[in-house]
């Protein structure tokens, strides 16, 4: 639970590989003890999962997150992995205006052409709690014709708990290509995916 003690002060020093593995620790035990550090680390040039990463540390671990101060991350030229958290981030915690820009964010990634940008769309999906408004891209991503996004989805299923997908995890055993993804959506949901 103190892991933060030891990495947090580290970070400045460590290659990207080992901060992104701090952070991914740091973040099983948020404390705000540590934000000083991770926000001197997102003022320099990052690699864009360890500033997600830092991002997510910052903005979850922070009892007042300035909600506004995601939104340049929110712009087209961002790397997917950072928008996609930004965007999931916001709708977790902003306002109506600012859930709205962050929906919209969200819906570009999820129907744009590259592949990298409908994944990173997709598992941001996962990590968001306001899903109303881009449920009804779920659908058109199940049959999306990239591996990845449809692995993706099947994983995002469980963590948001969308019930009436449940039968597309029990499909996804089917085929080999989504089994793995499928397996660890169903552990994940433990008994949730028992009917009543």
């Amino acid at each position: 639970e103190n892991v933060g003690e030891v990495l947090a002060p580290l970070l400045h020093e460590l290659p990207p590989n080992l901060q992104r593995q701090s952070l991914e620790a740091m973040l099983n035990y948020p404390n705000s003890e540590y934000l000083p550090p991770l926000r001197s680390l997102i003022e320099r040039p990052l690699p864009p999962e360890v500033l997600a990463l830092a991002l997510r540390y910052i903005w979850l671990t922070e009892k007042a997150p300035d909600m506004a101060a995601l939104r340049p991350y929110l712009r087209s030229e961002v790397d997917p992995v950072v928008r996609g958290t930004a965007a999931s981030l916001i709708m977790r915690s902003g306002n109506r205006e600012q859930k709205a820009e962050a929906t919209n964010a969200l819906r570009r990634m999820l129907t744009h052409k590259q592949e990298r940008e409908r994944v990173m769309g997709t598992r941001a999906l996962g990590e968001a709690e306001y899903l109303q408004a881009l449920r009804l891209y779920i659908p058109n991503l199940l049959q999306d014709e990239s591996l990845r996004v449809r692995c993706s989805l099947l994983e995002v299923i469980a963590s948001a708990r969308l019930e009436e997908y449940y039968p597309s995890l029990l499909r996804g055993l089917h085929y080999k290509s989504t089994r793995e993804a499928t397996i660890r959506a169903l552990v994940r949901l433990e008994n949730d995916i028992l009917a009543p």
